[in-house]
């Protein structure tokens, strides 16, 4: 009898440390895929924001006008916890930004961001003109 119940006691020992090692195998991916979620929501977003920007022509304006007011109202028109900048060079070769604009009261990334680099037209009649806007988003901590 003592034999059996040192057996049943290893037994019961093994499968709560089984039980611990697999909760603990759980919560790290869950916590991997919860980045993974917020890394994936980032650059649907970082993209839709790019398109939108491009589409409605907000981008081809600010570099004729050099105002850039209605790109700082679309990304302050995010959640508070997103923030965002908006950043438009003259040519993909360029690092010297024609505009670069924030929302409002977010600091600087030191977490997960995503940034989209765009390409879009600029009409100067007689020309033509290429220039690229990377959209950059992260949470706002």
């Amino acid at each position: 009898m003592g034999k059996g119940f040192v057996i049943a006691i290893d037994a019961l020992l093994s499968l709560v440390v089984l039980f611990v090692i697999l909760s603990l195998a759980f919560e790290t991916v869950q916590l991997n895929g919860g980045e993974w979620e917020i890394r994936r929501s980032l650059s649907v977003t970082a993209h839709f924001a790019a398109s939108t920007l491009e589409q409605s022509s907000l981008l081809s304006r600010a570099v004729l006008t050099d105002n850039t007011t209605g790109i700082r109202t679309f990304l302050n028109g995010f959640p508070t916890s997103l923030c965002g900048s908006v950043s438009a060079f003259p040519s993909p070769d360029s690092n010297e930004a024609v505009f670069s604009v924030s929302k409002s009261g977010c600091s600087t990334s030191i977490g997960e961001q995503e940034t989209v680099t765009r390409g879009f037209m600029v009409q100067s009649p007689p020309d033509v003109n290429l220039y690229v806007a990377k959209v950059t988003l992260w949470v706002n901590e």
